[in-house]
């Protein structure tokens, strides 16, 4: 197959959820329990089953929320647990002026590369972009959702400023555009994963 289009909806990682694709030569649509009936779907199941996928290809979203998972308290909580002891409350810091202490985080777009073969998905190249902050990321998920990921969170400037005049600790992680910029491997068997920022403080 190649050209491959596919659209979600209500996308999870626990619930059922509509996916339709395109690709040439074959044109298949609405996938759902029972369509697993089909000869067709059959074998590309078995070519998955198998290990035999082998893919290429971008992921682009326009718009869309992580509900329940706030990107930047938890990069800023482990983080900040670097510099020892408790004498700051991530909560309060973040409901400060920069007003960042919200449940879900808010995507403006995202961009994933990826690749997969021997049975895992590759990630060359990805970036969220919220209207507070770009996250890249880089590395690999095998098929037993074993992850190594590195990861770096570029916050913007006005808001890097605000969290410095909140906890001025902070300015130490400033790149030379004055920007907090954090760097972190994300590792772990999803969903337990463990993020560790390795900048020196």
């Amino acid at each position: 197959l190649s050209n491959i289009n596919a659209n979600l909806k209500d996308f999870s990682f626990s619930k059922p959820f509509q996916i339709s694709f395109n690709a040439s030569p074959l044109l298949l649509k609405g996938i759902s329990p029972g369509t697993s009936d089909s000869p067709v779907f059959k074998r590309i199941m078995g070519v998955v089953q198998l290990g035999g996928l082998t893919a290429n290809g971008n992921i682009k979203i326009i718009g869309g929320v992580i509900k329940g998972f706030n990107i930047i308290k938890t990069v800023l909580s482990h983080t900040l647990a670097g510099f020892g002891g408790n004498s700051f409350n991530i909560d309060n810091l973040l409901s400060g002026p920069s007003k960042l202490g919200v449940a879900d985080t808010d995507i403006k777009r995202a961009d994933v590369r990826f690749s997969v073969h021997d049975k895992t998905i590759f990630i060359d190249d990805s970036l969220i972009e919220t209207n507070i902050f770009e996250f890249t990321a880089k590395g690999s998920v095998d098929q037993g959702l074993n992850t190594d990921m590195q990861t770096r969170l570029h916050l913007n400037k006005d808001v890097s400023d605000a969290l410095v005049n909140e906890f001025e600790g902070l300015k130490h992680l400033r790149d030379d555009s004055k920007r907090i910029t954090i760097d972190a491997d994300l590792n772990g068997v999803i969903p337990h994963l463990k993020y560790k920022p390795n900048k020196d403080f």
